[in-house]
This record gives C-alpha cells, structure tokens and sequence, in this order.
C-alpha cells in the first residue's frame, strides 16, 4: 500500500456568520477521503494523476499521538473534487464569494504568530 500524502494548495480565510475568521484550506490527496477498501466496490474517485481534491474547513487537528494516522483531520471536509479549480468552485459556492485567498487567519498563520 502505498503512502497517503497531503499537499495543501490553496489556503484563505472566509468569516463564518459574517463576524469570526475561519480557516479554509484546498488539500490535494494520493487518496479518496470517502473510500473504504474491502466495503466500497466502486473505485475510488481520483483523477488520472491519482490524487483528489477537497475544501476543509476550520483549524486542523493533529492526529493522536497514538494514532496510525500520520496526517490532520478537519472538522469539516467537502466531497471529493477531480481539480483544484473544482475544489475552488465548490468551496466559494459553501461559504460565498467573501474568500480571501493566500490569507489565513492569525491564529492559523505561523508568521503572524512569530511577530
């Protein structure tokens, strides 16, 4: 089996009832999220690179010390996209056209919180 790897594409910051900044992040996956190995007949939904993109919302969560997991989980995750302009798309069409791209909130921004 090989590696899940993670790569973060996009990050911005969008304002959740119009007053609290929230972290939004576009990842792209070796792997469908959705897809169960053994219990899904269906294969899963990569593009013809092999990858998958989402929109995740909200601040990460690391995994567990004693976790397999080697990556973060998010509180909230789209469905899987076949692009990055998909996920894009989906995402300025769940929170609204208020994304600020290339920006993500100070408590998210390992810069701004050096400073």
């Amino acid at each position: 089996m090989s590696e899940h790897v993670v790569t973060v594409m996009k990050v911005g910051t969008w304002l959740y009832d119009g007053q609290v900044e929230m972290p939004l992040r576009i990842l792209r996956q070796t792997w469908d999220y959705y897809h169960e190995p053994g219990y899904n007949p269906d294969p899963p939904h990569l593009n013809g690179e092999g990858h998958a993109y989402y929109a995740v919302y909200g601040a990460a969560i690391p995994p567990a010390p004693d976790s397999p997991y080697r990556h973060d989980s998010w509180p909230s995750r789209s469905r899987s996209c076949l692009s990055l302009e998909e996920a894009v798309a989906l995402a300025e069409a769940t929170v609204g056209p208020g994304i600020d791209w290339g920006r993500l909130p100070e408590t998210e921004d390992p810069e701004a919180r050096e400073s």
